[in-house]
């Protein structure tokens, strides 16, 4: 497969000069095998917690395995991730051990990064953010689009100066993603007080966001307007991946045999 990042085939192939991987400090989390959770939640979610058997199809065991891929192949130590895809480490973590128990020490047992404050983002209806729940906020769309999304988070009927929790507010919650600490703190304090209404306060939401946007929007419309430049810059992605991948792909053959 081609993409920006990782190729499962890393045999021979003329590649300019490959990158560099860094790592990190994270949270260590060992699932090992009894400890993991049940690995089609890792595909499925809870959407579909009526009918165990709801949505199940090749993808549900070909997509794990592709993820587990582009992580084991670069022998990657913390790999961030948000509190939905913490079970994909987990089986990653798995293929590797159980990889490593038949062939030797070959493989690195990832571990997820996850920051609470971000590790799950709520979407406009108050559900986790999700194209399939059609709650996001559109990155890349038109200011139109982006204002109508963000008018639209739900919100609760306190009257204009009533307190507002901040803790239950989706307007905030979304604000504080963006937001700096010292503006987080304000439009904390403000709706405490009752001293912003909602109104307001998706206002300001919107100017941030589109103002923080509005340099990545026009890169975004540039790449799409030259689908070409797209193509060249996925080449060269995967050829620096393929290079990345070469010196691993050399020890698991030596380790099966091959």
């Amino acid at each position: 497969h081609k993409r920006g990042g990782g190729n499962a085939d890393a045999g021979d192939g003329e590649c300019a000069d490959g990158g560099d991987a860094s790592g990190g400090d994270g949270r260590n989390t060992d699932a090992g095998d009894g400890g993991r959770r049940n690995a089609g939640n890792a595909v499925t979610g809870d959407k579909n917690a009526g009918d165990a058997d709801a949505g199940v199809n090749m993808g549900l065991y070909s997509y794990p395995i592709l993820m587990a891929a582009d992580i084991l192949l670069f022998q990657a130590k913390y790999v961030p991730v948000g509190r939905d895809q913490e079970q994909h480490i987990e089986i990653a973590r798995d293929i590797a051990a159980r990889f490593n128990r038949s062939f030797g020490d070959v493989l690195t047992l990832p571990l997820y990064l996850s920051d609470p404050s971000t590790a799950e983002i709520p979407g406009t209806d108050g559900r986790k953010m999700s194209k399939a729940y059609k709650n996001t906020i559109p990155l890349f769309g038109s200011r139109e689009q982006l204002r109508r999304a963000i008018f639209g988070i739900k919100t609760d009927s306190s009257p204009p100066g009533a307190p507002k929790d901040p803790g239950t507010s989706l307007v905030f919650q979304i604000y504080r993603q963006f937001a700096d600490g010292d503006r987080t703190e304000a439009m904390r304090s403000r709706l405490a007080q009752g001293r912003i209404t909602w109104k307001a306060a998706k206002e300001e939401l919107f100017d941030l966001v589109d103002g923080l946007l509005e340099r990545p929007r026009a890169v975004y419309e540039e790449l799409m307007a030259d689908r070409s430049r797209i193509d060249h810059l996925l080449e060269a992605g995967a050829c620096n991946a393929r290079e990345l991948a070469r010196p691993t792909m050399e020890i698991v053959r030596q380790a099966v045999g091959r």
